[in-house]
């Protein structure tokens, strides 16, 4: 009987956490196989799910930045409109809150799926125009708006008007500072990737895994999100549609990685042709 063949040495203090371990076994043809290490597999769950989220943070921040601006730029132009006469007041405060209705809808469709939840939670749904004159009847005037005289209810409607492009402070405060964790998340992803491809022994190889760890998590979350977190969670579910979205970054990166290891005699063969 052959001696059973030698194993690798444990890994000392000054070698990375992250190198893969070799094993022995019934393998084919008796060959060593790689495995990723406990380290290596959190690292790059890790890199997939902070990939997708802070791209997911900074695309919400740069939406709710274009529905500000959107809804103000209406109310403006209806004040001017409505100033100069060419508009009656109540026409005016109709199209308003219509139009800050439809963008909000627009902007939740194009944000992310647990943007879109948080969205949600705040504000379930576009106020109607009966809500909002009964809001500001009561603010203005202390009485509802059936009560006012008429031209009560002209200013109520002009203050519709006017709060047509307010900003929610407290939720664009929010959004900011998520853009701005966002923004950290990538270059944190990126020095993880790049510093793992510098001290590998195999820069191309480890510079294809990163890239299939962190583009199969981007995907997997995105398609989660798209896909499941509506049916699964429902509207205004935040942590649910976190939940969601993280399994789906963590599914699709293992995914990718698998793929890329089926594929490694091509990646060998494709080596040895030493492309310059």
């Amino acid at each position: 009987m052959s001696a059973p063949p030698p194993r690798r040495p444990a890994p000392t203090l000054g070698q990375p956490l992250y190198q893969t371990l070799g094993v022995s076994g019934p393998f084919a043809v008796d060959q060593e196989h790689e495995i990723l290490g406990p380290l290596q597999l959190a690292r790059d769950e890790f890199e997939a799910a902070a990939s997708r989220f802070a791209t997911d943070a900074v695309r919400d921040a740069k939406l709710r930045q274009q529905y500000m601006r959107n809804i103000q730029r209406i109310s403006r132009e209806v004040q001017a409109e409505v100033d100069a006469g060419r508009v009656s007041v109540v026409q005016g405060a109709n199209f308003c809150q219509r139009m800050r209705n439809q963008i909000m809808e627009e902007t939740r469709v194009a944000s992310s799926a647990q943007g879109r939840a948080y969205a949600q939670a705040e504000k379930p749904s576009g106020k109607t125009l009966s809500w909002l004159l009964n809001k500001y009847s009561k603010e203005l005037f202390k009485r509802p708006y059936a009560s006012l005289i008429d031209s009560e209810k002209g200013t109520v409607f002009y203050a519709v008007i006017e709060a047509a492009g307010r900003d929610r402070v407290r939720f664009s405060a929010a959004t900011r500072r998520l853009s701005v964790l966002g923004k950290v998340g990538v270059i944190v992803t990126a020095i993880l990737a790049v510093h793992a491809v510098v001290i590998a022994e195999d820069r191309s190889r480890e510079m294809i895994r990163q890239g299939a760890a962190i583009g199969g998590g981007f995907v997997g979350g995105a398609l989660a999100g798209s896909v499941l977190v509506a049916p699964i969670c429902g509207p205004g579910a935040v942590i649910c549609a976190v939940a969601v979205v993280l399994i789906g970054s963590v599914a699709g990166s293992l995914t990718a990685m698998q793929l890329e290891r089926t594929a490694e005699d091509e990646w060998e063969e494709f080596a040895r042709w030493n492309l310059r």
